[in-house]
């Protein structure tokens, strides 16, 4: 067995070959497992039993073959895998099956999530992964890239608050059971939607390339969300029935809806800003209302006067499809002509 010294000391060797290996081939050290561990992991206290990599030498380690280098009680949280070659990881032998925040690119999932902790951890590139959401830490998928991951098991009670369930398989949300009702900022894509959406949280929830498991499962009735609200929500495949009004539609992406009628002078604070109208239908004045970054690009029915329009285009929005109502101009021109006319004859 070497001694603190002497291991110090071939670490300090590793350590300059490596700065001065230019090569694209990950290196492969012919070394027992044990001393390798303890050349490359930093090692925690009697408080801190974890192992991890010294910051510092991270990029460095990019260039090594991590097959058969045992990552048990490895701390993961907020870890960024990419660009490591070899690395197979067990959830229940890292430290604390805590994966919190983990890039997990390139890594070879090999083992359960049972009693993992998972927030905000990114699956996008690594292979292997299968989760039951019922035996996760506290069901907790609050920001968490689920790309490439089986999902085997229900969501109900499960915080799936700004997952994104792009390239998952097998996710199957009913909005109805889901924590709080809530899909705020839940990105719903390669998922399917089985249930109604009455009284949920749709807040900057994307619905683009959701399944929708049936007709009705794609039905919003806007006074019947949580707070009326589809502030920064991107809508393609709902079809609304009811009224806008009241509604919080600000930073919304209708594209792709149907049925969507808007009024502006009743929608909420008369705010249009971030908001992208096509496919909607404009149903009243626009007078008075806030834009901001407002795209009226394939809606129908908008219609501003000629000077709304001029102030408008001047702003950060794209006016196409907005038709310009010249009667006020024109009415004006008409006054001013006539009384022209009287003062010619008088």
């Amino acid at each position: 067995m070497l001694n603190k010294k002497r291991i110090d000391e071939l670490k300090k060797v590793l350590i300059e070959n490596l700065k001065n290996y230019e090569g694209e081939e990950k290196i492969k050290l012919n070394i027992s497992p044990k001393l390798l561990d303890k050349l490359i992991f930093e090692k925690g206290n009697k408080y801190n039993s974890c192992k991890k990599f010294d910051k510092n030498l991270i990029e460095l380690y990019r260039k090594l073959d991590f097959t058969g280098i045992s990552f048990d009680g490895f701390n993961a949280v907020d870890f960024d895998f990419s660009g490591f070659y070899g690395v197979k990881l067990n959830p229940q032998t890292l430290y604390k099956k805590n994966l919190c925040g983990a890039t997990l690119r390139d890594v070879e999932i090999n083992g359960s999530f049972e009693d993992c902790y998972i927030a905000r951890t990114d699956f996008t590139g690594s292979k292997g992964a299968v989760i039951n959401p019922q035996t996760i830490y506290r069901k907790i998928l609050y920001k968490t890239n689920l790309n490439g991951v089986v999902i085997d098991g229900p969501l109900k009670d499960c915080n799936i608050q700004y997952a994104n369930f792009t390239g998952s398989k097998g996710a199957v949300v009913i909005p109805q059971i889901v924590y709080d009702k809530s899909l705020f900022g839940t990105i719903l894509c390669d998922a399917t939607i089985a249930g109604s959406l009455e009284g949920c949280m749709l807040e900057n929830a994307n619905f683009e390339g959701a399944i929708f498991k049936d007709y009705k499962c794609r039905i919003i009735d806007p006074q019947y969300i949580y707070e009326k609200s589809l502030s920064g929500a991107t809508l393609c495949g709902i079809r609304f029935v009811g009224s806008l009004n009241g509604c919080d539609i600000k930073g919304a992406d209708f594209t792709g809806s149907e049925e969507a009628k808007i009024n502006p002078q009743r929608i909420f604070n008369k705010d249009l800003s971030n908001t992208t109208l096509t496919d909607a239908t404009i149903a009243g004045s626009l007078d008075g209302c806030t834009f901001d970054n407002t795209s009226f690009k394939g809606s129908k029915g908008a219609v501003m006067y000629y000077e709304q329009y001029c102030e408008v285009q001047r702003g950060n929005n794209d006016l196409t499809d907005v038709k310009i109502n010249y009667e006020y101009l024109e009415t004006l021109e008409e006054i001013n002509k006539t009384f022209q006319k009287v003062k010619k004859t008088g």
